[in-house]
């Protein structure tokens, strides 16, 4: 029974993957795929750009407790611009009641800055851009669990231009999303991805009063992480929100199939870089503008113990 479950699943060796045509049409030209990074200060967004990001994601919730004011949008979306890149709003996975002034505040401030698109994090997003009359173009991002057509479908109704699949979503779901959605697909390649996001604070249980109010900030004097049982440690960081993001303990890392990404059609790759420092990013976004380029001249296909293949070739739904 097991062996015909993960029968569903095969896992080709890594860079062996045959050269990608369209799933649509076989006769299309081939299309570079976009590379999409998302950054959470504006020396990342300047690393990013210098090294051939397309699309910087910026904004949102951020990785360092801090919110991102009038002076951070404007000099993001000048270094961007500068360097022909777009900059695009990212929106908050969870939008509560008591945040949503907020969370349309700093929309506002985005837009005036001169910002491309927005990507909505949550289906409250929505409902804002609507009331402030924004007629910029819409993506929706991972947090809203999109794994099939059908929700691909919704999204696109909704006025989405693209949808950015689930980061627990299979290649072989994507494959099938860009088959039946006609809508492009955006996979997160690379990174620390988010396994849980909660409103109880664990840094301030363990080092802190435990108890938001009146809390001290201990979260911004240091790194904390969960430590499990196998002795893998799981980075915990704070938005501007106090919401705790535990993230995986292994940096997510599709380098070596990429051609598995072209061959199933997604149309664009993204880098997580929130909480990254402006080296790391610089070096990521080099690595996959090479693969994007076909410029790329080291081989690839060693597998690495250090990190994760994520969900790509073992899916929970």
């Amino acid at each position: 029974m097991i062996d015909s479950i993960l029968a569903d699943y095969p896992r080709p060796a890594a860079g062996t993957a045959p050269d990608w045509q369209s799933p649509v049409c076989p006769d299309e030209p081939v299309q570079a795929m976009e590379l999409v990074v998302r950054c959470d200060s504006v020396d990342g967004v300047a690393a990013a750009v210098a090294h051939g990001a397309d699309i910087i994601l910026f904004g949102g919730e951020s990785y360092h407790h801090h919110p991102f004011g009038t002076k951070a949008w404007q000099a993001a979306v000048q270094a961007a611009h500068e360097q022909g890149a777009a900059l695009w709003a990212a929106t908050p996975r969870i939008v509560r009641e008591e945040h949503r002034a907020a969370v349309q505040n700093e929309l506002e401030r985005a837009i005036a800055a001169g910002i491309d698109g927005i990507y909505a994090g949550a289906m409250a997003v929505f409902t804002m851009l609507e009331d402030l009359n924004v007629t910029l173009p819409v993506r929706a991002d991972w947090s809203l669990n999109i794994f099939n057509s059908q929700a691909a479908q919704v999204y696109t109704a909704l006025g989405c231009t693209a949808v950015t699949a689930s980061v627990e979503a299979t290649l072989r779901q994507m494959k099938d999303m860009v088959r039946q959605s006609g809508c492009p697909i955006e996979a997160v390649v690379q990174g620390r991805v988010e396994m849980m996001v909660t409103e109880s604070c664990v840094i301030s249980s363990f080092a802190g009063q435990g108890q938001k109010k009146g809390c001290p900030g201990v979260c911004s004097r240091g790194a904390y992480a969960l430590r499990d049982r196998r002795d893998e440690s799981f980075p915990v960081v704070t938005d501007q929100y106090c919401r705790n993001h535990i993230l995986n303990s292994r940096d997510l890392d599709m380098a070596p199939y990429y051609k598995d990404l072209r061959r199933a059609g997604i149309a664009a790759i993204r880098i997580e870089g929130r909480g990254r420092n402006p080296q790391w990013i610089g070096q990521q976004v080099s690595r996959y503008r090479r693969l994007c380029d076909g410029t790329e001249t080291m081989l690839l296909g060693k597998e690495d113990q250090t990190v994760t293949r994520g969900h790509f070739f073992h899916g929970i739904l």
